[in-house]
């Protein structure tokens, strides 16, 4: 259907410029008008899915079984099902499972226990660059993004990294803060800064 409008619009481009001696105005009129329904379908093409035509198949092979009794019908009905949940199934699912798993992410850190625990989890080092950054927050601090501590702490959540500078091969220096959580953490619970490294 794409292909017959196509193919007819660039028809009628090449008839209005043989008929009409190739005005300039004419051919530009034509052109915005083939660029605009271009554009259209494929934007229109976007909007049909995968999904919406797994299901147009779906459910014309189950009316052909329900009227002819064609098995062949019902096999395909059946597989153009199996592909329609699947392809749901890999489209929604992980961003269900991410937006919960985010909600439930941030939701732990709101908990004083376990701001409590995530702190007292830490080795000197780590409370050594937690100490530094509280000190000079929200000022950025740059330290050496391959470090163990620093790691560790990206990984529990604790910093966050904004940029990353290569001054020289093997080093890689990133300018590090606290995240919000670990701030009002320290700001409620100031022995954790008290303790010897």
């Amino acid at each position: 259907m794409v292909f017959v409008i196509l193919i007819i619009m660039a028809k009628l481009k090449f008839l209005m410029g043989e008929f009409l001696f190739a005005r300039k105005q004419v051919r530009n009129m034509a052109d915005k008008l083939i660029d605009g329904i271009k554009t259209f379908m494929a934007n229109f093409a976007k909007q049909i899915s995968l999904n919406v035509l797994l299901f147009t198949i779906t459910f014309v092979s189950a009316l052909a079984y329900w009227r002819l009794r064609n098995e062949i019908a019902l096999y395909i009905g059946f597989g153009c099902l199996v592909f329609l949940v699947t392809s749901l199934l890999v489209k929604y699912v992980p961003k269900l499972y991410a937006r919960t798993k985010e909600k439930k992410f941030y939701k732990r850190f709101q908990k004083p226990r376990f701001q409590k625990k995530m702190l007292s989890k830490l080795n000197s080092f780590e409370l050594d660059i937690i100490r530094e950054l509280y000190e000079e927050y929200p000022e950025l601090l740059m330290y050496d993004a391959n470090s163990t501590p620093i790691a560790n702490l990206n990984e529990y959540s604790m910093i966050r990294g904004t940029g990353l500078l290569i001054p020289d091969v093997g080093t890689f220096q990133q300018y590090y803060t606290l995240q919000p959580w670990v701030k009002q953490a320290l700001d409620k619970n100031k022995e954790f800064l008290e303790k010897e490294s």
